[in-house]
This record gives C-alpha cells, sequence and structure tokens, in this order.
C-alpha cells in the first residue's frame, strides 16, 4: 500500500507558493531528515489548504542543490538549498477541482480517512496504489497496565541469551509495554513498539490491519487488538526531530518504571529503545474483553514473527472475531460448590456464596416450568462473557442476569447494562424478556422509576426479588 502525503508548496509560513514550479516540471520537493518519499508514494500537493493536484513518485531522491537548473527555479520562491533538500520526479495530474485539507504542517503523511476515501472516490485511478491492503497478525509481550507501562514478568539471569526463551521471561520486560503510553504522542499520532514489525519486509511503508494478541501467564492465547493504517518507521533518524527528542528525554523515566517491576534495566540502557512504527491513537481498537484464540489459530502462531492475514489463518481469524459476537450455547449446570472463581479472559471473578445461592434456587425453579426448550447456568457465553442464567422457549430466549446489592436500584444499574448488551450483540436471537435477579425487593420509588424504565425499552423486562428464607422469587 502506498504512503500518501500532504506536500506544501510554500517553503515556510508567508514565503511565496512554487506551485508553478512543481506543475511545469513535475518535481516535488521533500527533506532528507524525515521527509523522504518512495516511487509509487502518492502526494496530495496542496497551496495551503487547498489541494490542487496529485503527485506520483516515480524516482529516488536527488540533492536540489546538485542541479543547479532546477536550484534557481526553486530559490525565486524563497527554498532555501542545503544538503538535506531533495527533489523527486512525479507523474503529475492537476485537478479539475481543488478540495480542502486543514493541516498546517508543509510536509506530512496523510492518515486521515476522509481525506484518503475522497482521493479514491474522486479519482479511481489512485485505488489501486491505496487498496493494496497489508494484513498481519502479531504478538505483544503481555500486559497488566493496558501497555501503558510495564507490569513485570518472572525472568531469571541464567535464561539471558537463549532463544527458547520469551525476551521478558529473559529480562522481566518487553518493549510493546509502551505501546500506549500517552508521552509518545504527538498530536493524536501514537509513537510505539512491536517486535513482529521488524519482521515485515523492507519495502513494507503501511501495515493496513495490525493484529494483536498476546500470551497470558497461564499460557492462553488472547486477541487483544486491532491497529489500522499502522506506518512502519524504519530509521529512527527519519523521524521528526520532536518525536526523536521525546524518546531520549524519557529514558531515564522509563528505567525508573523498569526498576519497580523489578526487570532488568540493563538490557534496556544497552539497547535502548527507539520506536518502529506510529498510528493514530483513534484508529487504535482494543477490545474490552479479549477473545481466547482457538487450537487451530493458535497452533499458527510463532513467536514474534507477524503472520500474514490471507487464506487460512484469515477465514480463522475471521470465525473467531464473528464467533465473539454470536451466542455460543451451552447446556446444563455449574459445577456445584460454595463459591468458585469465573474465569473471563485474563481475568478471574470469585462468585460470593449469595450469588450461588440465587443462581442454584434460580436454576431449580426454572427446570420446573413447562415449555422450557434449553436451560444453561453460567455456562453459555456473547462477546466472551458467561450469561448467568439463559432460558429458550417456544417464544425465544430469557437472559437472566443476577446481582448481589442490598439496593435494588443497584441492582438495576449493573445488571441492565449486561443484558442490553447479551440480548442485542447477536442479532439473531430471537428476545423473549430480560431478567435481573436481586435479593431484596423494590421500593416505591424504585418501582416507578422501572416502569418508567421498562416503557422506554422495547423487550420485555423484569425485576425477580429472591428471599433467601423462603428460597422463591417474585416478579415485578
Amino acid at each position: 500500500m502506498a504512503v500518501v502525503w500532504k506536500s506544501g508548496c510554500n517553503w515556510g509560513k508567508g514565503r511565496p507558493s512554487f506551485y508553478s514550479v512543481v506543475k511545469e516540471r513535475h518535481i516535488a520537493l521533500g527533506y532528507d531528515d524525515y521527509h523522504v518519499y518512495k516511487p509509487s508514494d502518492v502526494l496530495l500537493i496542496a497551496e495551503g489548504f487547498d489541494v490542487k493536484a496529485i503527485g506520483v513518485v516515480k524516482t529516488e531522491k536527488k540533492r536540489l542543490d546538485q542541479n543547479l537548473d532546477l536550484a534557481r527555479a526553486f530559490t525565486q520562491f524563497e527554498v532555501t538549498l542545503d544538503e538535506k533538500v531533495m527533489y523527486f520526479e512525479v507523474d503529475f495530474y492537476e485537478l479539475s477541482e481543488s478540495f480542502e485539507y486543514q493541516l498546517q504542517r508543509g510536509i506530512a503523511r496523510v492518515r486521515d480517512e476522509e481525506i484518503l476515501a475522497k482521493v479514491k472516490s474522486l479519482y479511481p485511478d489512485f485505488s489501486e496504489l491505496l487498496d493494496k491492503d497489508e494484513k498481519r497478525l502479531v504478538r505483544l509481550t503481555n500486559n497488566l497496565n493496558n501497555w501503558v507501562k510495564p507490569s513485570g514478568h518472572l525472568w531469571r539471569k541464567r535464561n539471558q541469551g537463549k532463544a527458547n526463551v520469551a525476551f521478558e521471561n529473559q529480562y522481566g520486560f518487553g518493549y510493546e509495554e509502551w505501546l500506549l503510553n500517552p508521552r509518545f504522542n504527538v498530536d493524536g499520532v501514537q509513537y510505539g513498539y512491536i517486535e513482529g514489525v521488524n519482521g515485515l519486509p523492507n519495502d513494507t511503508d503501511t501495515i493496513t490491519e495490525l493484529f494483536l494478541y498476546t500470551i497470558t501467564s497461564q499460557n492462553k492465547r488472547l486477541l487483544v487488538g486491532k491497529l489500522m493504517n499502522v506506518q512502519k518507521i524504519k530509521e529512527f533518524d527519519d523521524l521528526d526531530p520532536e518525536v526523536r527528542t521525546l524518546y531520549e528525554n524519557n529514558t531515564s523515566l522509563m528505567i525508573e518504571e523498569l526498576r519497580a517491576v523489578k526487570a532488568d534495566e540493563r538490557e534496556f540502557i544497552r539497547s535502548t529503545l527507539r520506536p518502529n512504527l506510529s498510528f493514530l491513537l483513534e484508529d487504535a481498537d482494543f477490545f474490552d474483553i479479549p477473545i481466547i484464540l482457538n487450537d487451530e489459530l493458535s497452533r499458527r502462531l510463532k513467536r514474534f514473527i507477524p503472520i500474514k492475514i490471507e487464506g487460512k489463518v484469515q477465514d480463522l481469524l475471521s470465525q473467531q472475531i464473528s464467533e465473539n459476537y454470536e451466542l455460543i450455547r451451552q447446556e446444563g449446570r455449574r459445577n456445584n460448590s460454595v463459591s468458585y472463581e469465573r474465569n473471563n479472559s485474563a481475568q478471574k471473578t470469585t462468585i460470593t456464596p449469595l450469588h450461588n445461592l440465587i443462581s442454584d434456587d434460580l436454576y431449580e425453579f426454572l427446570s420446573r416450568e413447562e415449555g422450557v426448550l434449553f436451560i444453561s447456568q453460567d455456562k453459555s457465553r456473547i462477546n466472551n462473557c458467561p450469561i448467568d442464567m439463559l432460558l429458550e422457549t417456544k417464544d425465544g430466549y430469557d437472559f437472566f442476569e443476577i446481582k448481589t446489592s442490598s439496593v435494588a436500584l443497584s441492582n438495576i444499574r449493573q445488571g441492565l447494562g449486561q443484558l442490553l448488551e447479551y440480548s442485542f450483540l447477536d442479532p439473531t436471537l430471537k428476545i423473549n424478556k430480560m431478567v435481573i435477579v436481586g435479593p431484596v425487593a423494590l421500593n416505591s420509588t424504585e418501582l416507578e422509576y422501572f416502569h418508567r424504565l421498562k416503557s422506554v425499552i422495547g423487550v420485555r423486562l423484569e425485576y425477580w426479588a429472591y428471599n433467601r428464607f423462603r428460597r422463591n422469587f417474585s416478579l415485578v
């Protein structure tokens, strides 16, 4: 996929436009510090905010000061000459009607999806260049701080240098653990490091979709999120000086964060963290609840090697993501115990004895109802979340969510959101009713509120009060 750039025609604020030279000579200017185009890159050639033409880069960079004819043409418009000012030959396409792109910087990568879509829709000849998708599945070092700072890993010095031992178990950290740190965000662009990106082909500039998985301490493979339109950074020196300075100035703080989790700071000091990718933070989608990858897909994952998403891998990944929002039915009861731990992806939730008691009595009560086709206690799932109780009759599904607060309003508040998600995330389900179950009845104020809720929700909604002494339920 070609990189798209804005290429301005004013060499600094207040200086005259050299658009006429670009148009006549089919030449674009860049700067060798960090604005270097590559053949097939697409340029939005602009005067101020007005995009007036599109250029497709034909040649590698050449120094402007070594072409006297071109240098004279551009210096008339106050373009400064030094060894880093480069020129590029381009195929030039002037637009019949300009469009606005409000980006202050004269030369910058274009990440705005609306602008990219506009270019493709108005000028379909460029779609082939822009639509060469690169989709990969890569591993992140596991992290319990949402990839903002290191969270600590078991490591042993004797494992250092062993190829069969994960990096984090050699040194106690992984460089991906700062991926979403806000210190490394500049004007909405997030800079970070993912080891798997280093394994991409050298000519890869943009990864259209970068799916991210991690491996927990329990050896579970979890799909945790996705990044869109990721720009690969090949050399640290290619970066904007502001970003380089940002990383250099934060080194001591990152060392402190490593000390806080007792990681091996010496490896960090020796190798020095340098970003190898950037993306718009708004293009990052981390799942609220990670998706547990199935065995068939997990077997295809190989450490930090970037897996190309195509063929069987694409089918398996698409199936996992789509199934995540479908109802996964499993009939029957959970294992009985006074209290128990319920696994939810990488987290464990301890279910209280009261929750356990209500759930068991609810299962017994519902099992005696006529017309029950299917009943599931804490076994069926949607979005990887276990459903407290699920019942199916000829009229459709009944979803039950058990809450144990002594305040009914809290039970409604906590239970309703979950019930709405369970009921409507899978559009194929026929919903009969949603039921909040709690150990306390509604008072008069709560009852009025609940009736108002029922009047605006398009699905039958009920509140069942559990009497723990009589072991029965009363319906609202």
